[in-house]
């Protein structure tokens, strides 16, 4: 029988890839209409401009910057070292994808069989295996293993009434980010490609706001932003409408980062309700008592990319060689 992989981000792509490449068959299942997860992007008439998820990401492990040296994989990687507002922020080791955020997980991708735009509801126990149930009732399996690299919220939902939940997905939050694009038609008078706030301006709506065309390999032609609420704004206003909730943050945008107003050629609001791991459940992943469900991502871990991928090689180590390391 094969393995179930629910989640196409960073953590179920690499452990689909790893286990693949010991000689397991691996399906993944994903409820978007492509891979990556948060390292998300925005197009304009099919022309990435807005990588509105995880803006960049860092490689610190031997293993994670062997990952990404691989051939076919090196090429859609490259540095990027932005001018920030500010010194906080480490901009000599950023990497980024491209051109698009989520570029370094396709050839891996390419390999497996990954089935998009099926969501996922709940998992039923037939016999010693497992089957998928998706929001149209439509079953899929069986599966002797199923690894589940959605988000913990989502992961306790899909694990509603087993035994091992609390062992399984543990004590784990998630911050909301609400997150604005904005493109302009000509680029704006600014010496910075990251802001971020001051510390006597800890209560502003933005916590960051990264120009996307300053990164490798993106469009020059418009000049686009990405902007990042702080998690305070965010969850006061997290149920208002994406169209307001832009407005309010281009607003500020404006006014933070003391930039004279223009209008905008696109503006578009994207509410991620669980874009940052606030509290790490701990340890690479989860695991039932029966060793037949995996939970992973970065949530186990932390908030970075890194994290996600240790996570998902974790997985695919614990079943290919009995071990987590």
């Amino acid at each position: 029988m094969t393995i179930a992989i629910i989640g196409a981000g960073v953590a179920g792509i690499t452990c689909g890839d790893a286990l693949s490449a010991g000689g397991r068959d691996v399906v993944v299942f994903e409820k978007s209409r492509g891979i990556g997860g948060r390292l998300a992007t925005r197009r304009i008439n099919d022309t990435p401009c807005f990588d509105h998820g995880a803006p960049y990401f860092t490689a610190q492990s031997k293993a994670f910057k062997s990952f990404l040296s691989t051939a076919g994989i090196e090429a859609t990687v490259a540095p990027w070292q932005p001018r920030t507002s500010h010194h906080h922020i480490d901009s000599l080791n950023l990497l980024v994808g491209v051109p698009t955020a989520s570029a370094f997980l396709k050839p891996v991708a390419e390999k497996l069989e990954v089935r998009l735009n099926i969501q996922i509801r709940r998992l039923e126990k037939i016999s010693a295996a497992w089957n998928l149930v998706d929001t149209d009732g439509t079953s899929f399996g069986p599966f002797e293993k199923v690894i589940i690299t959605a988000p913990a919220p989502q992961a306790t939902s899909l694990l509603a009434g087993h035994k091992d939940i609390k062992s399984l997905v543990g004590e784990a939050s998630l911050a909301p980010c609400w997150t604005t694009l904005v493109a302009f038609d000509e680029p704006l008078k600014v010496a910075f490609d990251i802001w971020t706030p001051t510390e006597d301006q800890n209560e502003a709506i933005l916590g960051k706001a990264i120009r996307n065309g300053a990164k490798p390999g993106r469009r020059a032609d418009l000049d686009c932003w990405v902007l990042h609420a702080q998690e305070k704004w965010t969850r006061g206003y997290l149920e208002q409408e994406k169209s307001d909730a832009a407005d309010a943050m281009l607003k500020a945008f404006w006014s933070e980062l003391a930039v004279p107003p223009r209008e905008p050629v696109h503006l578009a609001g994207h509410r991620w309700r669980y874009a940052r791991t606030a509290t790490p459940s701990g340890g690479p992943f989860g695991k039932s008592v029966d060793g037949t469900i995996y939970t992973g991502g970065d949530w186990r871990l932390g908030p970075t990319v890194e994290d996600a991928y240790t996570s998902g090689r974790a997985i695919a180590n614990d079943i290919l060689l009995g071990q987590s390391a």
